[in-house]
């Protein structure tokens, strides 16, 4: 695969040269654009920190747009996911990111937010600003989208992927599973050294960019089932299941948070749940058992029928950590301010 990461590179080098050039034109926007991206595949935490930055915006008193292109939906064009009011998508048009975000920012800030989904994020933009008001836009995975120009880029990079195989992060896909050279990392206004669950070091080529790196982990912070009731802890045998770009992360939250796991299920990242799934999940869970999901699935699962109910499945609600947030927050009030 080697000749084609090889030939991948080179496009995209030549690409970003050709915006840098401003050969290739990114368009502008009336209003303050933040970015949450990567430079690599694979789940790094662009959803738990686009949440934290819409809620930190809404604090603020800015009307929040979160748009994204809806990763894994069955729907074509621009959708609208959630006006802020309430939810006119289900998660196989909008996508689950999309919908656990606003899931999420409805049950704590109604009215304040839009979330869209939309491959053409200039016209997703214009949509949200002109017809629901936005003030401030979050655009979810478009490090590597240039067309439009953002106010600050933010990337992430997931740690313990580099400590679990750091050769793959020297190639380009499909040998490596590089978005693009590591060299764009120069264009990141802000960096995330996303440690999750433990705690990695940091490669040289990172370190260089100390004067913007924030270091980030996950704090496990509590449980949460169909009635939308929280609880802390969970007594008896647990099984944990998810389709996440990285399930070996959330297990290791769940073992951390639980006493007692008795099995461990891992699926593909974005994926659509089926009966046979359930029955899987069934046969795997002891008498006493409760089956533990992420919030991501969860919001699939919730909308089969009432699996989730009769079977009371919850989610580890994840929170994030953040060392340093000055140096992110300093940037954002720059620039809506």
């Amino acid at each position: 695969m080697l000749p084609l990461s090889l030939v991948y590179s080179v496009l995209m080098s030549v690409r970003n040269m050709l915006f840098d050039m401003r050969i290739l034109r990114s368009l502008k926007k009336d209003v303050p654009v933040i970015s949450v991206g990567n430079i690599t595949t694979g789940g790094t935490g662009k959803t738990p920190v686009t949440l934290w930055l819409a809620e930190y915006l809404i604090r603020n008193e800015k009307r929040v747009a979160v748009i994204s292109r809806g990763y894994g939906r069955r729907s074509a064009g621009l959708r609208l996911v959630c006006d802020g009011k309430s939810i006119s998508s289900d998660v196989m048009t909008s996508g689950d990111e999309l919908m656990m975000i606003s899931d999420e920012l409805l049950s704590r800030y109604p009215g304040e937010f839009v979330v869209v989904a939309c491959a053409d994020r200039s016209k997703a933009i214009d949509f949200a600003v002109k017809e629901h008001n936005a003030e401030t836009v979050i655009l979810d995975d478009a490090f590597q989208h240039r067309h439009v120009a953002r106010d600050l880029d933010i990337v992430l990079l997931n740690a313990e992927e580099f400590d679990r195989d750091p050769l793959s992060h020297i190639f380009t896909v499909p040998t490596g599973n590089l978005r693009e050279s590591r060299r764009a990392l120069a264009r990141a206004g802000i960096i995330i050294w996303n440690s999750k669950t433990s705690v990695v070091r940091m490669p040289g080529f990172i370190q260089r960019y100390s004067g913007k790196i924030i270091e980030m982990s996950y704090n496990s912070e509590y449980f949460v089932d169909s009635e939308n009731t929280i609880f802390e802890n969970i007594e008896g045998k647990v099984v944990a299941f998810c389709g996440l770009a990285d399930n070996l992360s959330f297990f290791t939250a769940v073992r951390k948070k639980c006493k007692d796991v008795h099995a461990e299920i891992g699926f593909s990242d974005h994926h659509a749940y089926t009966e046979s799934d359930f029955k899987r999940l069934l046969n795997k869970l002891p008498a006493d058992g409760r089956l533990v999901t992420s919030q991501k699935d969860f919001v699939k699962v919730k909308e089969r029928g009432n699996f989730a109910r009769d079977n009371n499945v919850c989610y580890l609600k994840l929170g994030i950590e953040l060392k340093s947030p000055e140096k992110l927050t300093k940037k954002i009030d720059s620039i809506i301010k």
